[in-house]
């Protein structure tokens, strides 16, 4: 699952934390990347967010702090079922109008070890800063080569932008594979544009097996400005035989 939680505020307004952790646990997700997490800021009442959803949730948490604010932090985070073997916070070099990261989990999923990257890009109508992330991202991922990456977020940007279309020379778009409709995201009340995105990194020969993803679904809640994106995956060998399956 990828969601952007607005730092728990939903359509209504309200900070409402059980209502996010009963969105993810419902769900049935067994990695979840989650975007605008809040630590212990004032609006929302010195709440630790991100501990309060795994304690809710039983998922083990990860956060990246992207940077300071009311008091607290914020950033993003990960909510995941799997063991994790290693973590790593990036803070995107071009941010602009505020500091955006990457978080980056190895995780053991039984099969092997599997890369899952969460992150959140800037928001304004010029997109450089977007672009710059996404170069960013893609040299990140080819440093955990050879390993199979999925890559998740919030990236502020359109399926026929430059942006996503970057992100496609070396990953593939797991909505567009699927072809399940049109995948808006936002906002929430009555979503009209795509926003939230899963990519899976496109096959290479050296993986000994590949996440494949066999359905997508967007869900239906007030809990955020955003709907969350859930894809389902299989981890494929080389002859296309089932090994396990992954639920982010």
């Amino acid at each position: 699952m990828t969601f952007n939680i607005a730092h728990g505020r939903g359509a209504d307004g309200r900070v409402d934390i059980k209502r996010i952790a009963d969105v993810i646990k419902n769900s049935g997700a067994d990695i979840v990347a989650l975007q605008e997490v809040d630590r212990w800021t004032e609006r929302t009442g010195k709440l630790d967010l991100i501990v309060e959803l795994s304690e809710r949730t039983g998922l083990t948490y990860a956060f990246g702090k992207t940077s300071n604010y009311d008091g607290g932090e914020f950033g993003n985070a990960f909510l995941v079922r799997f063991p994790i073997v290693q973590e790593e916070n990036v803070l995107y070099k071009n941010s602009t109008n505020e500091q955006r990261g990457l978080l980056i989990l190895v995780l053991d999923v039984r099969a092997g070890e599997i890369v899952v990257m969460n992150t959140h890009l800037d928001h304004q109508t010029e997109d450089s800063a977007r672009l710059s992330a996404v170069h960013e991202l893609i040299a990140k991922a080819k440093t955990y080569s050879p390993k199979a990456i999925i890559a998740c977020g919030d990236f502020d940007d359109a399926p026929q932008s430059r942006t996503i279309q970057t992100m496609k020379t070396e990953f593939e778009d797991c909505w567009e594979m699927l072809e399940t409709g049109n995948g808006f995201t936002y906002p929430s009340s009555s979503p009209t544009r795509r926003r939230d995105y899963i990519f899976v990194g496109k096959r290479q020969e050296e993986l000994t097996w590949m996440p494949r993803p066999i359905r997508a679904r967007v869900l239906s809640t007030d809990a955020s400005d955003h709907l969350p994106l859930v894809v389902e995956f299989k981890l494929y060998g080389k002859e296309d035989n089932a090994r396990s399956e992954v639920h982010p």
